[in-house]
């Protein structure tokens, strides 16, 4: 699949993503962080990530001003909710909720915080770990390569993800 053409439009990409790119592998990495520090670095990219998708019009217009969790709802949407096709089906408000409460809690850093409404460290790595692969999804489509291509490989991963999820 890597092409001259692809690999041009990829360092171009890199230079578009910016620092969104550095913090997504900063969230992504072993960075001796909390994981849920990790995971609200990776819920703050669905804001800049929307901001590009509707840039390159993958994304209504309209989207580009919504709140964190109507971002995070328009990538799970757009990206055919694969990746988290289990936690939607079931409660989507629910659970991007929890998604941004997680963030809210690590950015706005308060005294007495109720952490019901959040993650626990085990399930910060399982959506850490799936938010990962949702916004690798993203650059494929900007370089109009096949869902087809991928989606088995994503379809498996992400149930591996959530068979591991079921002995938490």
């Amino acid at each position: 699949m890597l092409t001259d053409d692809l690999f041009e439009r990829w360092i171009l990409l890199l230079e578009e993503l910016d620092i969104i790119n550095q913090m997504y592998l900063y969230a992504v990495s072993k960075n001796g962080m909390p994981r849920d520090v990790s995971l609200a670095f990776a819920v703050e990219l669905a804001e800049p990530m929307v901001e590009i998708l509707v840039a390159r019009k993958k994304l209504p217009a309209n989207t580009r001003r919504q709140t964190l969790k109507e971002c995070l709802e328009a990538l799970l949407v757009e990206y055919d909710n694969v990746v988290f096709y289990k936690e939607t089906s079931a409660d989507s408000d629910g659970f991007l909720d929890k998604l941004k409460n997680n963030r809210v809690r690590i950015m706005h850093i308060k005294h007495n915080q109720k952490k019901e409404k959040c993650f626990d460290g085990a399930h910060c790595v399982l959506y850490l770990c799936k938010l990962s692969l949702l916004y690798r999804s993203i650059p494929l489509d900007l370089f109009d390569i096949s869902a087809c291509a991928y989606k088995g490989k994503l379809k498996m991963n992400a149930a591996a993800l959530d068979a591991w999820a079921e002995n938490l």
